[in-house]
């Protein structure tokens, strides 16, 4: 189940909506359960394992058994299956591309036009952080916190001189 923004003000009903996997197919209902319809038909025997959105809530991005499909939410298309491998899949802040795990190292998927991007970094934990042409790449390895451009991670620096113990989450402006 993921809920998507909407404003909310004193005494008014909840804005947004949600969506979730119910049998073979994804929905989408209001913040009260109403008004359900159907989003999406599954493939046979799909197992929903992550449903994402980006921060508009324009585009969805779907684990199905580990493989990722996306779709756009304005009811113009359908899933498509992304050329992702099996593991971590991020949706850029403002939903025009995904950063997953390729077969070797990390990669960039373009949702406009399904180019690819290989990149040469570790994808647990890697991001794209905020959007359009201040997008940065950030991400760690076993000595320290980078970004990049992500047209050009080659040309990283280096933001914390340290990696973390365990886990990492870099906030969605990259600053944090």
């Amino acid at each position: 189940v993921i809920a998507l923004p909407g404003r909310a003000h004193a005494d008014d009903e909840p804005a947004g909506s949600i969506i979730f996997a119910r049998g073979g197919s994804l929905y989408r209902t209001d913040t009260r359960g109403r008004g359900e319809i159907e989003i999406a038909k599954l493939p046979a025997k799909a197992t929903v394992r992550a449903l994402r959105t980006d921060a508009a809530g324009k585009v969805l991005l779907v684990d199905l058994g580990g493989k990722w499909s996306w779709m756009p939410l304005d009811g113009t298309a359908a899933l498509a299956e992304l050329p992702c491998a099996e593991g971590p899949a991020q949706l850029a802040e403002d939903g025009l591309c995904v950063l997953c795990k390729a077969a070797k190292g990390s990669q960039i998927v373009n949702l406009g036009n399904g180019k690819t991007t290989p990149i040469d970094i570790p994808a647990p934990g890697a991001r794209l952080a905020r959007s359009g042409a201040d997008r940065v790449l950030v991400w760690t390895d076993d000595k320290a916190v980078y970004t990049a451009p992500p047209r050009n991670p080659k040309q990283s620096r280096v933001v914390a001189p340290e990696a973390p113990k365990r886990g990492f989450l870099a906030s969605p402006d990259a600053s944090h």
